[in-house]
């Protein structure tokens, strides 16, 4: 088995830690013009790979090779705040390790056969894969994003349909039976299906008043979870989950109800401002913002040339948009078309200064990567904390 690893990245520093750990041959550089796999990391556009082989990916090469117990989770928005809830749930009973797009390499994270694998998986490493299987599969929702890698949103779909497309009749498949394109994936799929709604009460996961309601029993939930759409459906999915790995009734409610999202997700800085740099995308900002008035979103990034027809969702809720960054000119030219307040800003220094002279809700929601100006959200996320800080600690005549 010829196998290169193509170019560096964290996911191919992964792989090749599994490849030696596992005593398999591989090259770095290509010293043949073919190869039985290449495996590329996430962020390289397949056609600009010039060497022949299948293409794979980390995610791919460790399951071809030990095909371990895996729960896969894949969405447009909540990804990783639902890898987190399932674990939480399941490390209760199981050794389980977390990988995959939540920032550790598959190849890097594999120890063993004996192992409940809990990934996190993304648009691009699922385009790279061709016989994974998980156990189960959990599929949270789909919407325009990523559109500058994969062209169409067809390919998208198409990228994000390979987590089930394997799957047989003995594995899961946990779906939003509110999202269409998910309902018309899982009618394909051979999975055994567990569906999720925030209104159907056919669902095997629906939501009633406070009270997420299963075949199971009844979970209460806490207003902080229910004042987001978003959390709603990640608890509803991670429930299912827990319900078929056997979790104890009295230990899932323990767990979500102790649920909390992951950095700069929606957190409260300070009283009505709110740091979601980890937004990535529209439909994420979306899921968060529903349950507030008069906000005053700042919001800019990296230009995906996704469609942005979906951000009239958003308008009810939104008093002015502060934007800034690569994507600001574009933005603005679409809000123009609706007659939407907003004002532009080069840097998000200054953009969150002009926020914070209005009265209302103050959130940070990029709905774009981070990459344009900062090297992660994370980066991104920090410095609008910082910003915060100079705003309500230094005498304002120096701004």
């Amino acid at each position: 088995m010829d196998i290169l690893v193509y170019k560096g990245g964290i996911s191919n520093e992964g792989a090749v830690e599994f490849l030696q750990k596992n005593n398999i041959k591989y090259d770095t550089i290509a010293k043949k013009k073919k190869y039985d796999y290449i495996v590329k990391p996430p962020g390289i556009v397949r056609k600009n790979v010039n060497i022949e082989g299948k293409i794979i990916c980390d995610i791919e090469l460790v399951y071809m090779i030990k095909k371990p117990f895996i729960i896969g989770i894949t969405a447009t928005a909540g990804k990783t705040s639902t890898t987190l809830l399932i674990n939480e749930l399941l490390k209760r009973k199981y050794n389980t390790v977390v990988a995959g797009n939540i920032g550790i390499p598959f190849g890097k994270a594999y120890c063993g056969e004996h192992r409940l694998y809990i990934l996190e998986l993304s648009s691009f490493e699922l385009e790279s894969c061709s016989t994974f299987k998980p156990r189960i599969a959990v599929m949270l929702n789909i919407s325009d994003a990523h559109l500058d890698y994969h062209e169409t949103m067809d390919n998208y779909i198409k990228a994000k349909e390979k987590i089930t497309i394997n799957q047989d009749e003995y594995d899961f498949l946990i779906y939003n039976f509110d999202d269409v394109v998910l309902k018309d994936i899982a009618k394909k799929s051979k999975a055994i299906k567990r569906c999720f709604s925030l209104c159907d009460r056919n669902a095997d996961a629906y939501l009633d008043r406070n009270m997420i309601i299963t075949k199971v029993g009844k979970y209460k939930i806490k207003d902080e979870i229910l004042f987001f759409e978003g959390d709603i459906c990640n608890a509803m999915a991670s429930i299912l989950v827990a319900e078929l790995t056997g979790i104890e009734y009295s230990e899932i409610s323990d767990a979500i109800n102790n649920m909390h999202h992951p950095k700069y997700r929606m957190e409260q800085i300070y009283p009505n401002i709110y740091n979601d740099a980890k937004s990535t995308n529209i439909l994420s900002t979306i899921k968060q913002i529903k349950s507030f008035k008069n906000v005053h979103l700042i919001c800019g990034g990296y230009d995906r040339g996704n469609n942005l027809v979906l951000m009239k969702e958003l308008f009810p809720y939104v008093d002015r948009f502060y934007l800034y960054g690569g994507n600001a000119k574009r933005v603005s030219e679409f809000l123009d078309k609706y007659n939407v307040k907003y004002k532009v800003f080069k840097r998000l220094k200054d953009a969150t200064f002009e926020a914070l002279k209005e009265k209302g809700t103050i959130i940070l929601s990029p709905m774009a990567p981070s990459y344009d100006q900062y090297s992660s959200y994370l980066e991104r996320g920090n410095e609008f904390e910082d910003i915060l800080k100079k705003w309500f600690t230094e005498p304002l005549n120096k701004f």
